[in-house]
């Protein structure tokens, strides 16, 4: 079965996804770009210290607000890790171009 994943900032939803899965297309339920569009302002990178199973030592995301981000990235980003190295850069142009700059490094704890 495939899920679709539905994410706001401060709140997460999964529901079964109504998409066809024969044609592989999906069907987005909401107006905000998802978490791997291009169109979102802010990219978010969180390095663990170490490479967890199936995930690797860096996942990414992307997100048009920062409001909240430290407690998000705590809440569904961590991994059960005491810590991670978070790289935030925020994305000066508007889609379709890019002008990728770093607004933000560090640790973040649990």
């Amino acid at each position: 079965m495939y899920y679709l994943c539905i994410v706001k900032l401060k709140q997460i939803t999964i529901q079964p996804s109504t998409s066809s899965v024969k044609s592989g297309t999906m069907t987005q339920k909401n107006e905000t770009p998802s978490l791997r569009s291009p169109k979102n302002r802010y990219r978010v990178e969180v390095h663990y210290p170490q490479p967890l199973e199936g995930i690797g030592s860096v996942v990414s995301f992307g997100t048009m607000s920062l409001e909240g981000i430290d407690d998000y990235i705590r809440r569904y980003w961590m991994n059960n890790q005491p810590k991670a190295y978070v790289v935030i850069r925020e994305n000066k142009k508007t889609y379709p171009e890019f002008d990728w700059q770093t607004v933000r490094t560090g640790d973040i704890e649990a």
